[in-house]
């Protein structure tokens, strides 16, 4: 069983290699690969991170022209994914300050940093939890936002720990902690 998981990951890994080089040596199918295999997980991430639709779309257009602009120059990677979703998270907590900035210029504030993961998608991606739906919103808002993000990145991205300490920037060991707690609260909440 665990040779079939390891061959399994290998061959996602070579297949997602060949992609990657491709790609970065213009071929267009390549690329149009990868926006279609990406965009929509991106797309939900991206919404669930800063809940504002419209810089979402705009940001993931420009990470997709950027990365062909740039193919070029951009290294050799392993997990298309995890890569993708690491740059667009910089670009959008980027263009999120950036917005932030302009509005407290204009003397009014708005806080986008609201991370929430709805019912719905934590059982759509396999953790089907055998417990009240209120009990387990309840659980949900008493976790804190970083919590709620490696949450969403473990069970709805099916990333592994190390990609979600890439991604956030947080120590992977810190990853780990923060999941265990997570789910410890969650435990005892029920």
């Amino acid at each position: 069983m665990i040779e079939k998981t390891l061959t399994k990951n290998s061959n996602i890994t070579n297949t997602n290699q060949m992609l990657w080089k491709s790609f970065k040596k213009g071929n267009k199918q390549a690329f149009s690969q990868i926006f279609k295999t990406y965009y929509n997980d991106l797309y939900y991430y991206g919404i669930k991170l800063i809940q504002q639709e419209d810089m979402v779309k705009d940001e993931l257009q420009e990470l997709f022209i950027e990365l062909w602009d740039r193919r070029k120059n951009l290294g050799d990677i392993t997990h298309i994914k995890a890569y993708l979703i690491k740059s667009f998270r910089r670009k959008l907590l980027k263009s999120k300050d950036k917005a932030r900035k302009e509005v407290i210029k204009a003397n009014e504030f708005v806080d986008t940093t609201v991370f929430e993961i709805s019912i719905e998608e934590l059982i759509i991606q396999g953790e089907v939890f055998q417990m009240d739906k209120k009990k387990l919103k309840k659980v949900l808002t008493n976790l804190n936002k970083t919590q709620k993000e490696i949450i969403y990145l473990k069970f709805y991205n099916d990333l592994d720990y190390k990609d979600i300490a890439s991604i956030t920037g947080i120590k992977y060991q810190s990853v780990r902690n923060s999941m265990h707690k997570a789910l410890k609260a969650m435990r005892e909440g029920f």
